[in-house]
């Protein structure tokens, strides 16, 4: 369990640590609501903070961006932006995940002390889905062959146990990484995940379209949100309705994580066949 009474000094992580904002200047338009919001609910963040972009640089002093030229692919982009930055561990979070209630600055420091005092490769910060093997009460490891194991939506890794997961192919873009990284990341033993959200946020976009939980706050910044369209909802019939509740229920429930994988391969297999 985590200690929260442990003196620790902040100084102690902030040459530990660098926070990477996953983006490219395709998501530009966002931008502004994604630090508005972090630095309202995270006003105290005493780690460096880097935004990977291509071409703009974000005019924000508190923010670095990282320009890494053109977009080649997702991975590529990810291993240049590395390139640029010297702590040992980063904690990724997505462009378009806009924090919704305060941070609590002193509880991220424990965590990222418990990666550094045990040398953990990736722990992140939020349990969907939840990690399979109990650890404690905070936390659990996400034992190998489970789905999304190597997901970077707010999570701390090593910077270097990144750069070995990522792949430079113009194929492999940030799901598939989420997929074909985690394959990769069974070769890592200390992998794991917390059983509380310790950052919350709206997700604002999916598929390239604004989420309708978002949109008041798009408007407040006079975005046009019919430029990228409002994301709506597969509708799926009755039949594949069910067999997705029933589908996650069992995955993440029932299978062993060492099973989920062909698990969901087989079932996309069948979905594919109707």
């Amino acid at each position: 369990m985590i200690d929260y009474n442990k003196n620790l000094s902040s100084s102690e992580n902030q040459d530990q640590l660098s926070i990477l904002i996953l983006s490219y200047d395709g998501y530009s338009d966002i931008w502004q609501i994604t630090f508005d919001y972090f630095f309202k609910y995270w006003s105290d963040c005493p780690y460096k903070i880097y935004l990977l972009t291509n071409q703009i640089n974000y005019p924000d002093a508190r923010v670095k961006s990282l320009q890494i030229g053109e977009d080649i692919s997702w991975s590529s982009n990810v291993k240049k932006a590395l390139e640029q930055i010297d702590t040992m561990y980063i904690l990724t979070i997505f462009d378009d995940f806009i924090l919704k209630s305060p941070i609590d600055n002193h509880v991220v420091e424990k965590y990222v002390s418990l990666c550094i005092d045990n040398d953990y490769d990736y722990l992140r910060l939020q349990p969907e889905p939840p990690p399979y093997e109990k650890i404690n009460a905070d936390i659990g490891r996400i034992t190998e062959g489970s789905l999304y194991r190597v997901s970077l939506c707010n999570a701390l890794i090593k910077k270097e146990t990144l750069r070995q997961l990522l792949m430079e192919n113009e194929n492999e873009n940030a799901w598939a990484f989420e997929f074909k990284g985690s394959e990769r990341s069974d070769g890592f033993y200390h992998f794991y995940a917390t059983y509380n959200n310790i950052i919350p946020y709206y997700n604002a976009i999916e598929k390239g379209k604004w989420r309708k939980e978002v949109l008041a706050i798009a408007q407040q910044y006079n975005i046009n949100v019919n430029i990228r369209g409002i994301h709506v909802e597969e509708q799926l019939s009755n039949k594949w309705n069910w067999l997705h509740t029933i589908k996650r229920k069992i995955l993440f429930e029932f299978i062993p994580p060492k099973f989920q994988r062909v698990f969901l391969s087989f079932y996309q297999k069948i979905k594919k066949s109707e």
